[in-house]
């Protein structure tokens, strides 16, 4: 068969004219958008530049060997300088990274470092600047912790210093739910669950682990009034529209749910009432057998002393409804050596005064005045150095004024002389009373 050579030689002509046009519209568009450097220029070893206008990515690199598994990229940095730098000059993401991967042991960015494992230094100086913002845009997923800090060392879980004028923790939390905390501290191996501490002279311990003295929850202040005029705990309502109380105790064991130990030389609890609430200003109230109020005075003070400025109201109002003890006992158990003084002294200080000084009202059958006389002494004396008589009895009833036989005779029939009484006055006068049967 017979070809023609001529015929040929321009096919093949034709066919190496268009690879040569294709190749060099290859080359030209990567030389005016990319700029390949293999040796050193400025100390940079490898540029890729993309022009204003050329619709490029700078560098692709795509790794689909999914058998062996490699790294995309590969930086190796034996000198000193950064192994990345990446300056950011536009209004865009500096390192965005958009990771498929839901196995918590491959996570987005994985830092494996014997030193600091991050720092971010922010050198803006506007308002909005953050160091650091952790952003979960899923209001129902995932449920798992944001920020998970773990610390296998000695060291601090987390140091915040703060060296500016600002709050160096700010939590807002939206939760709705009570058990949802806004900070929640969990120590269970024996450490104090928080200390928050001023300087030496003021810390605060809360859920303490140490079954000692100072109890779960510590606050501690060692300052003076030099120092400071503030409490070491302040309780504050503000809101006079709440009804709720200030601070509620509620204990089911067998201590006590208060406990004052007043070591200094002060009150050991004062109540000041500064309003006009008519309400109790303290209430006591007992369900259970034991005193109501017990006060053991141990020291050579009164065990109760009120100081009343009131003109118009009781100082002191006890109201009882025992059927068969007394409402009121006094009990003097020592041994009292003072003949002008008793178990029970009521005096009245003011000479201007012209109200009883005890008044015994008994609406009952029982006795006004029952004077149980048992020892070797007196059992009523009276001693008056006035100038009116010492016992006034008005008997607006046909009965006996005094009776000594405890028989209640009545009427003023009886004309028989059973004996007198004899009384000397100071200034030698005598009287009788006369008792007849």
């Amino acid at each position: 068969m017979k070809t023609n050579k001529t015929t040929d030689y321009k096919k093949i002509f034709v066919g190496l004219f268009i690879v040569l046009i294709l190749a060099l519209s290859m080359v030209g568009q990567a030389m005016a958008t990319t700029t390949i450097s293999d040796t050193l220029v400025d100390s940079v070893a490898s540029t890729f530049t993309v022009a204003d206008g050329g619709n490029l990515v700078g560098l692709s690199v795509t790794q689909n060997d999914i058998t062996n598994n490699n790294n995309g990229i590969d930086v190796v940095n034996a000198g000193t300088g950064n192994g990345q730098f990446i300056d950011q000059n536009g209004q865009a993401t500096g390192l965005y990274i958009d990771s498929e991967s839901i196995d918590l042991s491959k996570p987005a960015i994985l830092i494996d470092s014997i030193g600091r494992g991050m720092s971010i230094l922010p050198t803006g100086t506007s308002g909005n600047v953050l160091g650091l913002e952790v952003d979960n845009q899923y209001s129902t997923t995932p449920t798992g912790d944001l920020v998970l800090l773990r610390n296998d060392g000695t060291g601090n879980g987390q140091f915040i210093d703060q060296n500016g004028n600002g709050v160096a923790l700010n939590i807002d939390s939206e939760a709705t739910t009570a058990d949802n905390f806004a900070l929640k501290v969990y120590s269970g191996q024996g450490a104090t669950t928080a200390r928050f501490q001023t300087n030496g002279n003021g810390r605060t311990d809360l859920a303490r682990n140490n079954d000692d003295i100072y109890g779960r929850n510590w606050f501690y202040g060692n300052s003076n009034s030099v120092v400071t005029s503030a409490p070491l705990v302040l309780i504050e309502q503000d809101n006079a529209g709440d009804d709720q109380n200030a601070l509620s105790i509620q204990n089911d064991g067998t201590g006590r749910a208060l406990n004052v130990v007043q070591a200094g030389d002060g009150e050991a609890i004062k109540i000041d009432n500064g309003g006009t609430s008519t309400s109790n200003l303290v209430t006591f109230q007992n369900d259970g057998t034991g005193n109501g109020l017990f006060i053991d005075q141990n020291g050579n003070g009164r065990g109760l002393f009120i100081d009343s400025e009131a003109t118009t109201i009781d100082a002191l109002n006890i109201q009882g409804n025992q059927t068969t003890t007394d409402v009121v006992l006094i009990a003097g158990i020592g041994i009292q050596t003072n003949p002008l003084r008793g178990v029970l002294r009521v005096t009245t200080e003011h000479a201007s005064s012209s109200g009883s000084t005890i008044n015994i009202k008994n609406a009952g059958t029982g006795n006004g005045l029952l004077i149980d006389q048992n020892g070797n002494g007196i059992g009523l004396n009276i001693d008056n150095a006035g100038t009116k008589p010492s016992m006034l009895i008005v008997q607006t009833q046909d009965v006996e004024v005094i009776d000594f036989d405890n028989v209640i005779d009545g009427g003023t029939t009886h004309t028989t002389l059973a004996g007198s009484i004899k009384i000397e006055m100071p200034n030698g006068a005598t009287g009788y009373i006369n008792l007849y049967t």
